[in-house]
């Protein structure tokens, strides 16, 4: 897969730390070196993962990059070698005009004259590399995958327990990390070193762009949304020639196949179902609908409730903690189906729930009441509300109105805790008093009404580009296309327009219901499978037990042992939050044991 790291500093020292990375490893390749800068890159993939080449040696673009700005046509590939004029508008700009023409997933790097001996680090909106960045000695080294990271660092990282205390309890994103000594280069920020200084400027804010967006009707924000995805869906699928989709016969995938039926540049799409026998459970009636309705094979791959979890213990290094269930359940089949198939990528419609605006109606109600006042449309907005969110009108319309008192915004920091059940009580308490639940969109914007706030903090949620399970420098790319860039900013609408008539992601139903079977359209609920997981869990409770009783969690009271203890002497009666928190706890606990052994 694509790697990149980048060396900034003096030139003595950079040159020996990407040497001894390039030492690690013989499929390194130096693609830029500049005044005070290495550039080294691997798993160079045409149409896919390129360096693209800014005229004069002014800097690189690592990654995918498509055309906005010029052309008006959001498929279109920017060229490798990007001509002279150009590249002196995108150094000019410190790098905002990759913002505002163009998009994908790219690291630029930036030191033109004009720039003063500064070097620009810019991370693109929504879908993204990950950008990790270290300090080894007086240099900054940025880099894709923490494993490259641990290759130049002069001494062991230490665990941050605060990050992992927040997200257990809040699912914290934002520049900390697990390790104290590695941040992360934020999606749209941008990073300036100079004179062994680095300062951040935050080039992409959703809420600035819901402020300014000038969709204000639902018929507008249905054209808007679907050409957005249309065009995203098209630009990704023109990057492989063998796609895998995961096809769970919801919504959000739904739409992907179906704007993958007529895409100018198709490449060969084969999609798969991960079904579970029950009523409850078993997707593959839609599934296999959206499959016909979209023209596109369909394999069926069962779920073992006896998946053993045991491999998720070997895992490789990283510095953000996510849930591993996914990966060791599903993640093996997936890429031997991959390797079968001969597929570049897997595409998914992750991030679909949180573009589209799936949850709290009533804070949308809030946000048509902060921004229209007490109009007669107010209450039709509040009964959608309500009836999206299960409430009554009541509730809803008192929600809606607390939203609007002084320091009752929503925030991270409310949520914080939630439904879970195994932190300690002093854990909790220091994530609600500490700083990390929050993100600079967040924390800039405080005079946003609330659904945006909710709506932008949902668009976090991010799933590692690098599996740490399966380290294979061979596996296909991950494409989410509901999380590119022009689908973001066109679902940036009001949110009170996304539950229009009482649907969740109602403009997103209404954009494709054309080209969807009805029973997806008009699907509510996902397919439960809480009776799958509990399964797995009353499986694996032995290893569970043995990783978390006498894990760091316990030792550094993050979770509580009695509390602990209660949770994994239960049966079948444990609730689905239960579940999955246990599942987060011993995801977390196997990911900081490569730092603490």
């Amino acid at each position: 897969m694509f790697r990149f790291a980048v060396f900034v500093g003096e030139e003595l020292e950079i040159s020996s730390l990407a040497e001894r990375l390039e030492a690690s490893s013989l499929n390194w390749l130096a693609v830029y070196a500049g005044p005070r800068v290495r550039v080294l890159c691997r798993g160079i993939r045409a149409r896919s993962n390129e360096v693209y080449a800014l005229a004069g040696g002014a800097g690189i673009i690592l990654g995918k990059l498509f055309e906005t700005g010029r052309t008006g046509e959001p498929h279109r590939h920017a060229p490798l070698a990007i001509e002279a004029n150009e590249s002196r508008a995108i150094c000019a700009s410190a790098g905002r005009r990759l913002i505002s023409h163009y998009w994908g997933r790219y690291v630029a790097v930036l030191c033109p004259d004009c720039l003063h001996g500064a070097t620009c680090i810019v991370r693109s909106p929504g879908v993204a590399l990950p950008c990790l960045r270290l300090r080894v000695g007086n240099a900054f080294v940025y880099v894709s995958s923490m494993e490259d990271g641990a290759q130049v660092l002069n001494h062991p990282p230490t665990v941050n327990w605060d990050y992992v205390a927040a997200w257990l309890s809040a699912r914290v994103n934002g520049h900390a990390t697990m390790l104290r000594e590695v941040e992360q280069l934020l999606a749209g920020e941008c990073e300036v070193i100079h004179d062994g200084l680095a300062t951040r400027e935050l080039y992409w804010n959703p809420l600035e762009i819901a402020r300014k967006q000038s969709v204000r009707d639902v018929t507008a924000a249905i054209a808007h949304l679907r050409e957005a995805v249309r065009a995203a869906v098209r630009a990704w699928a023109s990057c492989y020639d063998r796609i895998l989709l995961a096809l769970s016969g919801g919504l959000d995938s739904s739409i992907v196949a179906a704007c993958l039926r007529d895409a100018p540049m198709r490449p060969s799409v084969t999609c798969f179902n991960h079904y579970v026998p029950g009523p409850a459970s078993d997707e593959r009636e839609f599934a296999q609908a959206a499959a016909d309705a979209a023209g596109l094979p369909l394999l069926i791959l069962p779920r073992d409730p006896q998946t053993d979890l045991r491999p998720i213990a070997r895992v490789q290094r990283v510095a953000k903690l996510w849930n591993l269930i996914h990966s060791a359940e599903l993640g093996g089949t997936e890429f031997e189906l991959a390797s079968s198939t001969r597929a570049d990528a897997i595409m998914t419609g992750e991030g679909g729930d949180q573009v589209f605006f799936q949850a709290r109606g009533a804070l949308a109600a809030g946000d048509y009441l902060r921004r229209r006042g007490m109009r007669p449309g107010f209450f039709k907005v509040a009964f959608d509300g309500a009836r999206m969110d299960g409430e009554s009108l009541w509730r809803v319309l008192g929600q809606a109105l607390r939203a609007q008192l002084p320091g009752q915004a929503w925030s991270p920091e409310r949520d914080a805790g939630g439904t879970r059940t195994l932190l300690s009580s002093d854990a909790l308490e220091s994530v609600r008093r500490g700083r990390l639940t929050g993100h600079p969109w967040l924390t800039s914007s405080v005079g946003a009404p609330s659904g945006a706030r909710w709506h932008a903090a949902m668009l976090l949620a991010e799933r590692p580009y690098y599996d740490p399970l399966w380290p294979d420098a061979n596996l296909p790319d991950p494409i989410a296309p509901l999380l590119s860039q022009p689908v973001i900013e066109a679902a940036l609408c009001p949110t009170y327009l996304h539950i229009d008539t009482g649907w969740d992601r109602s403009v997103a139903r209404r954009a494709f219901e054309r080209e969807l079977p009805e029973a997806i359209v008009a699907r509510r609920a996902k397919g439960d499978f809480e009776d799958h997981a509990r399964s797995m869990r009353l499986h694996n409770l032995d290893f569970m037990r043995e990783i978390l009783f006498g894990g760091a969690l316990v030792r550094h009271q993050i979770i509580d042992r009695t509390r602990l203890s209660a949770a994994l002497s239960r049966g079948p009666s444990a609730s689905e939050s239960e579940n999955l928190e246990l599942y987060d706890c011993l995801s977390a606990e196997v990911l900081v044991r490569p730092w603490i052994a």
